[in-house]
Order: structure tokens, then sequence, then C-alpha cells
């Protein structure tokens, strides 16, 4: 290792790193004691992050459906929407509290009285069926005859139950809960520190991202931005989702149980619904206790249950669970089942439910840097047999070394001279086309609705062109926005070539100038037949016009006009030629500033500032 290449200031932290590592282990029983210390300082402000995070779910919700248009509209009911929401939030969390108390437990105390009853009057009938069954065979008997059931003495055994026995297993599993029954000041403290965070969580977001951009470079504080955006989207409608979908199942089986007359159809309910927020396995333990307590009351009913059950089961899965938790989580089923496992041994029942966004968030991490390095290595495609390679634009028939100008042309060029196909199309990766109305904020989502080949080729049944909506400016004409944003030259020459090599064509290039509107981007898909005679005229002048220019007297931003000309020459050409298309909508991948685009824009027209980069 040669010593003198490596910073110095990267030697003192490795340095002063190993120091602090090694006063670590030697004295760990005192670092351990300094943590637990910060532990319990730091514990009500987690504690109040985490209530925050689970709040800001259903409150998010009411402020956006109850006051979404109204607080724009009005400044006073833009200020008490949100203590508003956060209060009709905190109702429905006590709400739900004081119907459990109220409403479930008196019941689930009746229940437990006629359970202890009926399992009382079951056994002797037990009993009396193992003797018919069994020809009275004495060995069998003298151990069915050891089986006595006392209701009282099982009583006092459920209260040491629930008095040890499930305790140690809340303490374990439900800490936090524990934590909060047992302090009240923490409880507080943490509250009001997640009302403060809900009510200032604009501000406390901004603030953050200006302590990341300030200490880290700007790609790492975007990559961790982007971390934490996907893993609170992740937990929000997971969490979200499953409340729904347990709500729903349980109704279901209230109102199912309720028709068919079977006991306990309230208590059941309410139990299978607080067991399906365990996903794979929650519903099922809830079935195992309904059963057995329907058993002891009906053992006919309770293989219909089991039945009712399964059924139940089948439509929830099929049809509720896509709907309403859908692929929010993102995990194919065996890394699920992995999750709920690891969750399950780690940290309990609290562990199967965090584990399972947790590993989305890992698992769509990991997949995005594995095609980021397939990529890379120009892998489009692994599949079973075989490695498909993305083909590049710099084989074949080629102008690839003209990209740092011609932009995204340099693949139409290859298109056009290399491919035999149908359909030929020009996408970006920024932009795609789709014809569905309401487009999603997340990028995996909009990747989603992209315009699929079945209704590609529909369209192009009955037109020629595929086209994106026209982009309209309103308060200026294409060519002085173009004048005022751009560099005007390469157009006006443009305007030259066309009036010497193509006179035709000059008509509606003058037209298309004076109109507010056309169809930009270099988006389209066209037949084959029809992208051969469009290339062939758009490249013999854009050619013409790289001989007349010099580019390389701008920067690197305004030395792709090239490109920027051939989307004002794609209506020229399809207007002249009265060429049949069809408008489709498009998508921006990434989402679009529209304040730093409109403060450019206007700068631009006013101050003759030029833009500096694509918005």
């Amino acid at each position: 290792m040669d010593i003198s290449k490596i910073s110095v200031k990267k030697i003192r932290e490795l340095i002063v790193f190993t120091a602090f590592l090694v006063v670590a282990l030697w004295k760990f029983d005192v670092v351990l004691d300094v943590l637990k210390a910060i532990w319990g300082i730091l514990f009500p402000f987690v504690l109040g992050g985490a209530i925050a995070f689970v709040t800001n779910v259903p409150m998010s919700f009411l402020e956006k459906k109850i006051f979404g248009r109204v607080k724009k509209e009005n400044k006073a009911v833009e200020k008490l929407a949100r203590p508003i929401s956060l209060f009709l939030t905190i109702v429905f969390a006590v709400g739900v509290i004081v119907m459990v108390m109220f409403g479930v437990i008196p019941q689930l105390t009746r229940t437990m009285g006629t359970l202890m009853m009926s399992i009382a009057d079951f056994i002797p009938q037990m009993q009396s069926w193992i003797r018919e069954f069994s020809h009275n065979n004495q060995e069998i008997m003298k151990l069915v005859d050891q089986v006595q059931f006392n209701p009282d003495q099982a009583i006092k055994w459920g209260i040491s139950l629930l008095g040890n026995g499930a305790g140690n297993m809340m303490n374990t599993t439900m800490s936090a809960v524990g934590s909060i029954v047992s302090g009240l000041a923490t409880f507080f403290i943490a509250f009001s520190f997640a009302c403060y965070v809900l009510f200032q969580k604009e501000k406390l977001h901004v603030q953050v991202r200006k302590v990341l951009f300030a200490f880290l470079p700007k790609q790492k504080a975007d990559a961790f931005l982007k971390v934490c955006s996907l893993t609170y989207r992740t937990f929000a409608n997971f969490l979200a989702g499953q409340c729904l979908e347990a709500v729903i199942l349980g109704c279901m089986f209230v109102v199912i149980l309720s028709i068919l007359r079977m006991p306990y159809a309230l208590l059941i309910g309410v139990l299978i619904a607080f067991t399906a927020l365990i996903p794979i396995f929650g519903a099922f333990i809830g079935c195992a206790v309904g059963s057995f307590l329907i058993f002891m009351v009906n053992p006919k009913q309770a293989i219909l249950f089991i039945i009712v059950f399964l059924v139940l089961q089948q439509i929830e899965g099929n049809l509720i669970y896509p709907h309403v938790v859908g692929e929010s989580v993102g995990l194919p089923s065996i890394w699920v089942l992995a999750a709920v496992t690891i969750g399950g041994n780690l940290m309990g029942i609290v562990g199967m439910l965090v584990f399972i966004p947790l590993l989305s968030v890992f698992y769509t991490i990991f997949r995005e840097f594995v095609y980021l390095h397939l990529k890379k290595q120009h892998i489009k495609q692994v599949t079973a047999t075989k490695i498909e390679e993305y083909t590049q634009d710099n084989t074949g028939n080629n102008i690839s070394l003209k990209n740092p100008y011609f932009c995204e042309l340099t693949g139409l060029y290859w298109a056009w001279k290399n491919l035999e196909a149908e359909n030929i199309g020009l996408v970006h990766y920024r932009r795609y086309f789709t014809n569905k109305k309401k487009i999603p904020k997340e990028e995996n989502e909009k990747f989603k609705i992209v315009l699929t080949q079945n209704e590609t080729e529909e369209l192009l049944k009955k037109t020629d062109i595929i086209l994106p909506k026209k982009r309209k400016y309103y308060i200026e004409n294409l060519y002085s926005h173009y004048e005022h944003t751009m560099y005007i030259e390469p157009l006006d020459e443009t305007r030259r070539i066309i009036e010497e090599k193509c006179p035709e064509y000059l008509s509606e290039f003058d037209k298309l100038h004076k109109r507010t509107s056309a169809h930009m981007f270099n988006m389209f898909i066209m037949k084959k037949e029809i992208l051969d005679e469009y290339c062939t005229w758009l490249f013999d002048i854009l050619f013409e016009l790289e001989k007349r220019t010099d580019a390389s007297k701008y920067d690197s931003f305004h030395a792709r006009f090239y490109g920027r000309i051939s989307e004002l020459l794609l209506d020229v050409w399809v207007n002249k030629n009265k060429i049949k298309y069809e408008e489709v909508k498009v998508m921006d991948m990434q989402n679009v500033n529209w304040l730093k685009k409109g403060t450019s824009f206007l700068n631009a027209k006013f101050t003759g500032k030029k833009y500096g980069k694509s918005f």
C-alpha cells in the first residue's frame, strides 16, 4: 500500500475510530450504562415519533378528504384543518378503546362464564361418547374418568395466567405499551412531542433537508431522502391497509355468524379482526379459538364455522386484500413468510407487523441496486436460459458521436437505420405515454400504467401516428417562447434551410411558430413506412443545419438545439402531409418543480436570461 497516496484526514479518522473502539470494548459495562442512560432520555421522543408516525396516517387522510379543497380558498380553514383532523383522529382512537372496554370486554366476561359452564357440561358428554365408542373399555375409561373440570379453579388459573404469563408476553412483545402504562410523565412528553411533530411536519421536513444538504454530498442526501420517503410510504400503506382489511374481515364474520345464528358472533368477529393484523397466521389463530368456542356449544356449528371461515378467507384473499392493501408492500409471498417468521422470533407480535414493511424497503432498495448494476453492464433481462443485453446506439449504422448535440435523435436514427419492425416509437427516460387519467406520485407506480403494447397496437389500427397531447404556452407563441428561453439563431437558420431545400414546407413552418401549442418532447409511435419518410426529411434538414452552425460556441445545455428544433419540425411535417394522428397523455416520471420552471420562464421573458437546464 502506498501510504503517500492516502489522505492524512482519513488516517486521522481511522486512528480516532480505532481508539474509541478499543475504549468501548475495554470499558464495555460503562459504555452500556451510558447507552442506557441516553436511551432513557431519548425514549419519550422516540415514542413520540412513533405515535406521530401512526397518527399521521388517519390525520392526513381526514385533512385531505374533509379540507382538501376548502383550505386552498380559505386561510382560516387552512389553519384549523390540521388541529380539527388531529382532534377527530384522537376521538376515533378513544372511541375504539371505549367500545372495546364497554362493548367487547363485558361480553367477553359473560362469554368466559358461559364457556366455563359449557366445558363443565361438555366433559360428561365427551366421557359418554368415548364410553360408547370404546365399548366401555376399562383402560380407556380409567384415563377418561380422570378428566375433571372445576369452573372456579379455571377462573383462578385464568387470572393467574393473565397476571403472570400474559404479562411477561406483553413485556417482551409490547415493551412500548408497558412503558406508557408505567410512566404517565413519559407518555405526556411523548404525546406532546408527537403533536408538535404533526403540527410542524412541513417545517421539520425542510429543516431536515437543510441539515442533510449542508453536511452531506448532494447525491448522498438525495439517496437518503429517497430511502426515507420509500420507508414512510411502505409503512403507512401497510399499516393503513392492514387495519382496514382487518376491520372489514371482522365485520364480515360478525354479520355472517349473526345471520347463521352462531354463538359468540361479536366476540369471534372482534377476535379475528385483531388476529388478522398478524399477516398469514393471524386469522387462523382466530379461527382456531372461534372453532373451540362454538364447539363447546354446538359441534355441528363448529364444522359449519370452519367452512364459513375458509370461504370468507378466499373472498378476503382474492378480492378484498388486493384492493385494500394491494401491492403497497411489494414483497413476493415467500419473503412475506420469511419476514413474519423472522420478526416473530426476534420481536414477537410486534416483529410480525414491523418486519414486513421493513423487509419490503430493503427488498426495493436492493432490487434497484441490482437493476442499476445490470444496466451498467448493458444487461436488459436475465432469464433461466439466456441473458438479453441492451442494444447500444453505437452499433450498426449510427450517429452516436453526435449524442451531446442530437440527444435522443441518435436513438431515433439508429432505430430508423437498423430496425425492421412494423411500428417504431421514441420516448424519454423522463416521460412516457399513458392512457390513465390519474397519475400516481411514486415513480415505481407510474411504470405500472405506461401505455402497453396491446393498447398501442389497438390505437395504430385506427391512426397512423400516436402523438403526445399538445403542450400549450398561452402567454406567447412558439417562436417567441423559443427566442426568450433559447438562442434563436439555429431556429432562424433552420427556416432558411427549409426555404432552400423543401420550400413547400415553409408555410407550415411559419404557421406553426405563430401558434401557442404543439406536440413536443420528440415523442411518437408510428408505422415504419411513415417513419422512413419522416426521418429522411428530418435528418436531411438537421445535417445541413449542422454544417452551417457552430454548436461549440454554446454551453452543453444550449448545444443540444438539434433535438429542440426537431420537436418543432414534427408538427410541420405532420400538418403538411395531413398525417392522421391520435393524441395520448404524457406523464412525467420525475416530479416537475413548477415554481422553478415558472420563475425561469419569467426571468427569460422579462430579463433576457436564457434557460440553464431542463425542467
